[in-house]
């Protein structure tokens, strides 16, 4: 009872807080009162002979990736390329360091010097200046543009209440289960599931399931796993899932369903749904040891925090970007054989955390058709794509993709159709 009590004022003390950090971070930019100041540009590829009498459509790169050195010579690349195809539009680059990118930003739109397009940006860098983008609807029905290329989910996913559909899917990381097959075959024990609706065992494939199963796989340097009364979880040497980097408490509750920690009318609140989340990892932590804490989290044996990758895990729940992060077996990986699963149900709703990075058009913008025009040119470039690493919203463009991930973790065999299944199940509104 204490514990529950604590986490309880705890998760609303939390609530406080990150209500705050939300409302004193964002700038209200409308009233901004910034004063223009000189602000350090990595790249400003804009020359004046070169754009000649052609309209100018700048592209601000900076709140999200685009400043790693490989990703400018690629950047550079693209912009040339357009500019060489184009005799009545021009576009020029301006690449900002990502740790001064939010407050150039804001000193551009105070001063009236804004970009026309900004990207690649996720959730966090787009809701920092919300309010100051276009709604592409008009344009994107009077160019003719396909949505249907695009999971239905995901457009939706931009569509903002009371600023219309500011953006348009282009990079996408969904999330899913990771499992290492090797030891669900050591356990003697069934795989997750694959599909969407399909049970476990007989069982709903929910989180009381996925924790059950846990603990089946959290095994202590006896081989005692976590249902054994002999078990000690002072010494175990493999758990049965992780969070994989996501321990926020916004990520960590959101697979319970997609909330807020603050209501409709701007009051701080603890979600019913996602306290019971808390607890529930809280105990799979501390109480029922299928979970790593902290201390065993980023140890030598667990990875020092990449746990999966570590071979000492059985289930993690992350995202596609942890592709990144997953040793080759032709690099000594230490995990031989794993596939994915689809994120288990809450009380008969699945969700499945989504990660996205887009490019969005300011409503400033004093040339919005040819800013669409370039908007359309970067969000199918397949070399952006793949210099950021991500995978393609658009469906005909995802088998690529996902054959550079076959190449990379040759002979491991991943079913990546459950990474494009779980697109349709993300959380709105977003944890971020």
């Amino acid at each position: 009872m204490l514990k529950r009590t604590v986490l309880l004022r705890g998760a609303t003390l939390l609530a406080l807080v990150l209500t705050a950090s939300t409302v004193l971070s964002a700038p209200a930019l409308a009233q901004q009162t910034v004063p223009p100041t000189p602000t350090p540009v990595a790249v400003d590829t804009f020359d004046p002979a070169a754009a000649g009498g052609r309209t100018v459509v700048k592209w601000y790169v900076g709140l999200g990736t685009g400043g790693d050195p490989k990703q400018i010579d690629v950047q550079r690349r693209v912009v040339d390329q357009f500019n060489k195809s184009q005799d009545k539009t021009y576009l020029a680059l301006q690449i900002v360091d990502n740790k001064v990118a939010s407050t150039t930003l804001a000193t551009q739109i105070a001063a009236g010097n804004v970009p026309d397009v900004v990207g690649p940006v996720g959730t966090v860098g787009r809701a920092t200046f919300d309010g100051n983008y276009l709604d592409l609807t008009d344009l994107i029905q009077s160019n003719g543009v396909d949505l249907s290329q695009y999971d239905p989910a995901v457009v939706k996913a931009y569509n903002v209440p009371g600023q219309g559909q500011i953006g348009i899917p282009f990079a996408v990381f969904p999330s899913y289960i990771y499992f290492n097959k090797d030891l669900f075959d050591e356990a003697g024990l069934a795989y997750p599931p694959q599909n969407f609706g399909d049970t476990y065992q007989g069982k709903e494939w929910n989180w009381d399931t996925l924790r059950d199963l846990a603990k089946q796989l959290t095994v202590d340097d006896k081989g005692n796993d976590a249902t054994s009364a002999d078990f000690r979880p002072d010494n175990i040497v493999q758990f049965g899932f992780d969070l994989q980097y996501g321990t926020d408490p916004r990520a960590m509750a959101t697979p319970f369903g997609a909330n807020r920690l603050i209501d409709n009318e701007g009051r701080a609140q603890v979600p019913s749904n996602w306290l019971t989340a808390w607890n529930f990892f809280y105990d799979g932590m501390f109480k029922d040891h299928w979970m790593p804490n902290d201390p065993y989290r980023n140890s030598d044996l667990f990875g020092k925090g990449s746990v999966f990758n570590s071979g000492h895990v059985a289930m993690a729940y992350t995202h596609l970007w942890y592709t990144c992060c997953i040793d080759p077996v032709s690099k000594g990986g230490k995990v031989k054989n794993w596939d994915i699963a689809v994120v288990p149900s809450y009380q008969g709703v699945t969700t499945a955390k989504l990660h996205a990075d887009t490019f969005v058009i300011m409503k400033a913008t004093p040339h919005p058709d040819q800013a669409f025009q370039v908007y359309r040119y970067l969000i199918t470039n397949k070399d952006l794509l793949d210099v950021y690493g991500a995978m393609p919203a658009i469906g005909e463009m995802q088998a690529g993709f996902f054959r550079g991930l076959d190449d990379k973790f040759s002979p491991v065999k991943v079913n990546w159709q459950v990474a494009v299944a779980s697109l349709a199940y993300p959380d709105v509104p977003n944890h971020e």
